[in-house]
């Protein structure tokens, strides 16, 4: 199925996690933040929330600096 991830369409096997999603594109839990459907999803919920066809995800990294 398709999703939009980033603004880039991206194929995902149907029954696909966040958490099986972040895996895929070798990016951590730690210092991200999700937002599906323009809504930010906790991340106790990566494991169980299953993606669906035309989702919209936004991957946030956070940059620290000083």
């Amino acid at each position: 199925m398709e999703i939009m991830l980033n603004g880039v369409v991206k194929e995902v096997p149907i029954h696909f996690s966040i958490k099986d999603l972040l895996v895929e594109i070798g990016v951590s839990a730690e210092r991200i933040a999700i937002e599906l459907n323009k809504e930010v999803v906790p991340k106790s919920e990566y494991a169980c929330r299953q993606l669906h066809a035309a989702d919209q995800i936004e991957v946030i990294q956070a940059v620290g600096g000083g």
